[in-house]
């Protein structure tokens, strides 16, 4: 996971004795709170707020697709895949070859 997302600065947490951080903010991770103990982006309350700056990735990917200039290019751009090519159709079957009639 960690060669595909940035997780530094998420806030962890212990689930099953595995050490997981949340994809959306957790419904039970607090309410508004003081601008020094948040979470940038929702403003909920961080365990570690000196170790951590978001509650969950999808937070962070907020904060760093706010552009500040319109001539910036977006944090995440979705590429399509390009259509594959066209493959030739060759026909399923050659000439049957039957045994001759006697």
């Amino acid at each position: 996971m960690r060669k595909h997302i940035d997780c530094s600065n998420i806030q962890a947490y212990r689930c099953n004795k595995q050490l997981v951080i949340a994809l959306n903010p957790l419904p039970h991770s607090g309410s508004l709170t003081s601008e020094e103990a948040a979470c940038d982006t929702c403003k909920r309350v961080l365990l570690h707020p000196n170790a951590n700056r978001y509650c969950c990735i999808a937070c962070k990917v907020q904060a760093f697709s706010i552009k500040t200039n319109e001539m910036e290019p977006p944090f995440l751009a979705i590429h399509s895949p390009p259509p594959p090519e066209p493959k030739a159709k060759r026909p399923r079957k050659g000439v049957p070859h039957r045994a001759h009639l006697p």
